[in-house]
Order: structure tokens, then sequence, then C-alpha cells
């Protein structure tokens, strides 16, 4: 059996289902459209954009209940909702699911269940043939917009950034790095375009 329902879990549906009173600014960002089952980066655009309408609405959202009620209150019907519903009387009734205890427990098992394994290996083989052809910084927005689909560490991306600079960049960064320590992926990008635009200016 569940336990009664919370004061805290209460009043965060109350909130959910009350008109806000004239005291509260309106957000100028829209809630986000209801999740319709689309797997891979939907998802992770999904919750993105959760996240930016709690952000905007913050006194509305202030506990994790009522970030994850509203994510499951917002999901088509299908699949979807029939998987949102089964935490939401779970959270209702007050019962213990590991999932439900924070934010980041319940958006790691969202992104679990809604990932697409076939995507991460399209956008793998995508990085490691992505080579440079044009200056290094379109090189590197190409390269960020595919690797915001993996999830490897600065080290590897480092690598396979590294990998496809063009051989002159390749030799000079190097040569640049040979003694120093880069260990962030940001860091390495922002080196990797600097020597390339003084490549190019001194041609």
């Amino acid at each position: 059996m569940g336990r009664a329902l919370s004061v805290p879990l209460q009043s965060t549906f109350r909130s959910l289902s009350q008109t806000p009173g004239p005291a509260q600014p309106k957000s100028k960002i829209p809630a986000p459209e209801k999740y319709d089952s689309k797997k891979g980066p939907a998802a992770k655009s999904f919750i993105l954009d959760c996240k930016t309408y709690f952000f905007s609405n913050s006194s509305s959202f202030p506990l994790n209940h009522s970030r994850i009620s509203f994510v499951l209150m917002n999901l088509k019907e299908g699949q979807p909702k029939k998987w949102g519903q089964i935490y939401l009387e779970k959270l209702l009734d007050g019962a213990y699911e590991p999932i439900l205890e924070s934010w980041d427990a319940f958006e790691a098992a969202f992104l679990c269940n809604w990932s697409n394994p076939a995507a991460a290996l399209v956008a793998e083989h995508r990085l490691r043939n992505l080579k440079q052809s044009r200056a290094a910084s379109d090189y590197a927005t190409d390269f960020r917009i595919i690797a915001s689909e993996l999830e490897w560490s600065d080290a590897a991306l480092i690598a396979a950034f590294r990998q496809g600079l063009k051989a002159e960049v390749r030799s000079k960064l190097i040569e640049f790095t040979l003694h120093k320590n880069i260990t962030t992926l940001d860091k390495f990008i922002s080196t990797a375009c600097l020597i390339d635009d003084t490549l190019f200016e001194a041609r």
C-alpha cells in the first residue's frame, strides 16, 4: 500500500492544477510540447526544454517532485503516457521508487528509457569520419553537434577532434601542445582554431 500523499506533494499537485495568482509573473518561455516518444535526440531536446522552462519559472517548480510530475503529465498518448502513468501513480501514492527520489535520477531514467542505441552508433561513425574542410571553427561547430549525442570523455573527444583536423593544423597543434597539458575539449578546440587562423593569415 502506498503512503498518504505528503503535504509537499499535495502542494505540488495543487500548484500544477490551479491557475497561478496575479502576483506570479508570466514566463515569456512557452511550456514544452508534449513528448511524443521519438527516441534519441528528441528525448534529450524535450528534457532540455523542460529544464529551461523550470529555470524561467523557478517559483512554480521549487522541488524535484514538482519538476518530475510536470514531465510525467506532459507525455503524449500511447507509450509515453503509459510509461508516465506508472510513475505518476507511485508519486501520488507516495510509494518508494528510486527514480523519483531526485531530478537527476529521474532524468537519467527517462533518457535511458527513451534513448536510441542505434543513434549513438551512427553518431560515433559520423564523428570518426568528420574531417576539416573549411575553417577549424566550422569544423568545431559540426564536431560539437555530433559529439552532443555521445557520452564520451574529453580525452576521447580530443583524440577524435585532433584526428579530423587538416594535416597542417594537426602538425602545428601537436608541436604547440607538446609540453602543455590540455585536458579539456574547449581549450583544445580554441587552441586549434587559433592555430588555424594564424596559418590562414600567414598565407
